[in-house]
C-alpha cells in the first residue's frame, strides 16, 4: 500500500474514488437499510405495548364475573364500547380509529379480534392465532398500517413504484391476567 500511495501515475485518486464508491454506495445503503429495519422493529414494539396496556385496561373496566365459565368475544357489544376508546387513548387516534399527527399508526387502525378468557373456564385453551392460553387472559388481533420512515421516496423514484410504502402490520397480543389479586 505504501508503494501505490508514493506512486505518481495517479492510482491514489483512483484509491479514493473506489474507497469512496464502496462508502457511498455499500457501506451507506446497508446501514440504512439494518436501521430502517431497527425503526420498525421498534413501532412494532411499541404497539405491542399499547395493545398490551389496553387489553388489561379493556378488561379492568369491564364487569366481567369470576364465575364465568365462557368466553367473551368482541362480538358483545360491551368489548367494543370499552375497547375502542382505551385504544384511542393508548395509540393516540381519533375516535374513528384513523391516526392523529404523533401516531405510530399511517392509516385506520381495524380491531379485528378481542377475545376474554376469563377466570372461571377451564384452561388450557387454544386462541384463535393457535397459541395456547393456560390463564385468564385478554386475546386481541389488531391490524395496523405503518409507513416507512427513511428513503422511501429514493426508493419509488428509482424503481417507478407507485406504492404508499404503507405495510399492514397484525399485532397479536395475549395479555395474562392478574390472577389472584382482590378486585
Amino acid at each position: 500500500m505504501y508503494k501505490v500511495l508514493k506512486n505518481n501515475k495517479g492510482s491514489v485518486v483512483t484509491d479514493i474514488l473506489f474507497y469512496g464508491f464502496i462508502i457511498v454506495f455499500v457501506i451507506l445503503p446497508i446501514f440504512s437499510m439494518v436501521f430502517e429495519q431497527y425503526i420498525l422493529l421498534l413501532k412494532a414494539q411499541a404497539i405491542k405495548d399499547a395493545v398490551d396496556v389496553t387489553n388489561l385496561a379493556a378488561y379492568n373496566a369491564m364487569k366481567v364475573s369470576d364465575k364465568s365459565e365462557t368466553k367473551i368475544t368482541a362480538d358483545a357489544e360491551d368489548i367494543k364500547n370499552i375497547y375502542k376508546p382505551l385504544l384511542t387513548l393508548n395509540m393516540n387516534l381519533n375516535s374513528d380509529l384513523t391516526p392523529k399527527e404523533n401516531s405510530i399508526a399511517a392509516g385506520k387502525v381495524e380491531i379485528i379480534n378481542v377475545t376474554v378468557y376469563p377466570k372461571g373456564m377451564s384452561f388450557p385453551v387454544t386462541c384463535p392465532k393457535g397459541g395456547t392460553i393456560s390463564r385468564p387472559s385478554v386475546h386481541s388481533i389488531i391490524k395496523i398500517p405503518i409507513k416507512h420512515t427513511l428513503f422511501w421516496n429514493v426508493y419509488r423514484f428509482f424503481t417507478g413504484t407507485t406504492d404508499d410504502g404503507i405495510k399492514d402490520y397484525e399485532a397479536h397480543i395475549d395479555t395474562e391476567l392478574p390472577y389472584n389479586n382482590p378486585d
